[in-house]
């Protein structure tokens, strides 16, 4: 598993070094924008176009430092986390299939990275999430760090778009 992270984090950052993202939707730009200020020219933590739940938990983080992309991080932070647990998972089930759900991943950081939408994430976490859910079910041990770290992902998707958690 933290093998994984780190070979993904590493990847993600080169990307990030490589194609500087930017917003893949107008909507999400400005999105972030009212967020840490670059749209408005004030920061407005308390954006009522954004979760709250998830402006609250984030509001620290923008108070160290407002300009920069606390969302896109914390997107590519749950996207990694929940790659990073199916990989463990079917490597625990199907070892043989281990670098093809390297490879998977990698196309997923792939796409997502240059230009990462709010929706994009919610449908990729919780997606994995789900995902998650049915490998763990399947465990005869239930690992209790896991199902918290699925139950994570899934609630930051339902805050991320609401309707793409439904959909």
């Amino acid at each position: 598993f933290l093998n994984r992270t780190i070979i993904l984090t590493i990847f993600s950052i080169f990307l990030i070094t490589l194609a500087d993202p930017i917003y893949g939707t107008t909507d999400d730009k400005i999105l972030a924008g009212f967020v840490d200020g670059s749209y408005t020219g004030d920061l407005e933590l308390r954006s009522i176009f954004i979760q709250p739940i998830t402006n609250v938990f984030m509001l620290p983080f923008y108070y160290i430092l407002p300009n920069f992309g606390w969302y896109f991080l914390f997107q590519l932070f749950f996207l990694i986390l929940g790659l990073s647990l199916v990989s463990d998972e079917i490597n625990a089930i199907k070892p043989i299939l281990n670098n093809l759900i390297f490879a998977i991943s990698i196309l997923i950081l792939s796409w997502f990275v240059p230009q990462p939408t709010f929706t994009a994430a919610s449908f990729l976490i919780c997606l994995i999430g789900i995902l998650l859910l049915i490998l763990i079910a399947n465990r005869v041990e239930l690992d209790k760090f896991r199902v918290f770290a699925v139950l994570i992902l899934l609630l930051y998707s339902f805050a991320l778009r609401t309707e793409a958690f439904l959909g």
